[in-house]
């Protein structure tokens, strides 16, 4: 058997058979063979399934007379089985716990083979919000295999149910060009602690909006709200009334039980929820 180096094979522009290769070498010695061999890439947008790949080459040599030439064409098949890709993408959120004012950073990595991603973020009460960060969703697909922030931070707000403390759930899913889906979760634990705000100490009913009275509750629960003036007096009971985790807000004009309006001097706005008890001093002035 005689070898054929590269140096001594070349292509040749006329292929002899449609969709074969042709390939022309300097001439061999009467009685000898030669061998060759091929490599054969497979191409990269095959699609899912099984695939007939048929490959047809054609080989002569220069003193081979025209009456040999009937079994230089060599055919070969070769079934290639493409699989949809195994899509794993991965997702945190920090810190895992978050007071309910505070903000969620999430960070995903997408595996190779996304071509569209999504992220969604399901609340305690099992509703689902599919439209966080949409802006960079939507219009970005972070390199694969690397650490992306989302630059949309999430606040939780509040709470949602009776319970000290809930579980918020970030997922990322990963969909490939082939109609498979990948998914993974991060979950991130949410409190909240109990305060008492205003958002003035001097009010002036007759110049200004209405006093807004802040609070925050560790947990859904009832609430009670009342103004009292300096001697301890009660002017009005604002609400008595079930209210979120988290901060609520509740507007005061200045006027009484009655709906009159009180005159100007000192006053406390109190907080009364379970064992949480808070007071406020503002002034009043017409």
């Amino acid at each position: 058997e005689q070898t054929a180096s590269l140096d001594n094979i070349r292509p040749v522009a006329a292929v002899a058979f449609p969709d074969s290769v042709a390939w022309s070498l300097d001439s061999l010695a009467t009685g000898v063979s030669a061998t060759f061999q091929f490599d054969v890439a497979v191409p990269p947008d095959m699609p899912v399934g099984l695939n007939k790949l048929v490959n047809r080459a054609t080989v002569r040599a220069t003193n081979e007379p025209p009456s040999a030439q009937s079994d230089n064409t060599c055919v070969d098949t070769v079934y290639n089985v493409v699989r949809p890709p195994n899509l794993r993408p991965e997702i945190q959120a920090l810190p895992g716990e978050v007071d309910v004012t505070d903000s969620v950073v999430v960070r995903v990595r997408l595996p190779e083979g996304t071509v569209r991603w999504d992220l969604w973020v399901i609340r305690p009460d099992g509703t689902v919000d599919k439209t966080f960060a949409d802006g960079f969703v939507n219009s970005t697909v972070p390199p694969p295999g690397r650490w992306e922030e989302v630059p949309t931070l999430y606040r939780p707000g509040h709470l949602i149910s009776s319970r000290k403390e809930e579980k918020l759930i970030f997922e990322v899913h990963a969909y490939s060009d082939f109609g498979t889906e990948g998914k993974a979760q991060a979950t991130v634990l949410v409190h909240s602690g109990n305060y008492l705000v205003l958002d003035r100490n001097v009010y002036r009913p007759l110049l200004e909006s209405p006093l807004q009275i802040r609070f925050k509750l560790s947990y859904r629960r009832v609430a009670r709200l009342d103004i009292y003036d300096l001697n301890g007096k009660p002017v009005v009971k604002l609400t008595e009334d079930v209210y979120q985790g988290g901060w609520n807000v509740y507007p005061w004009n200045g006027r009484d039980a009655q709906g009159r309006e009180v005159g100007s001097g000192v006053y406390l706005v109190t907080l009364r929820s379970g064992e949480f008890n808070a007071w406020k001093k503002f002034i009043l002035v017409r």
